[in-house]
């Protein structure tokens, strides 16, 4: 990972907060980011884990991305929670200055309104 390497946190939380509904939409937002080409997704394990526990369960995914390809990883969480209603997803993204940006994706936008929320996003990270 270099320098310039964006890192972002995402966190699927449902509505039970059914453990295991969580991995597998975790999971499915992992194979769908790992197809877009991103540098680096790995699941996050929580500390207290043991090491047989599947690190899927805690529902959250590190995933680090060049600063260029940041709206198409936007586009496809977005596309992802318009598709998965029953799931929240969060993201954390921490860019090379430190800056970060913490936002809650909709799943409720058009694909038009999803575009100017990625715009938004995008906006907030080069304050």
């Amino acid at each position: 990972m270099n320098e310039r390497t964006l890192k972002l946190r995402l966190t699927v939380d449902t509505p039970t907060g059914d453990p295991y509904e969580e991995e597998r939409t975790a999971r499915a937002l992992f194979d769908q980011l790992k197809l877009l080409g991103t540098d680096e997704v790995e699941p996050i394990s929580d500390s207290e884990a043991s090491l047989e526990r599947d690190p899927f369960l805690t529902g959250a995914l590190l995933v680090a991305i060049a600063p260029t390809v940041v709206s198409k990883v936007l586009d496809l969480v977005s596309s992802f929670a318009r598709r998965n209603k029953r799931v929240t997803i969060r993201l954390n993204i921490r860019s090379e200055d430190g800056s970060v940006a913490e936002v809650e994706v909709p799943h409720t936008l058009s694909p038009e309104e999803a575009g100017a929320w990625i715009r938004t996003v995008l906006n907030s990270l080069r304050k």
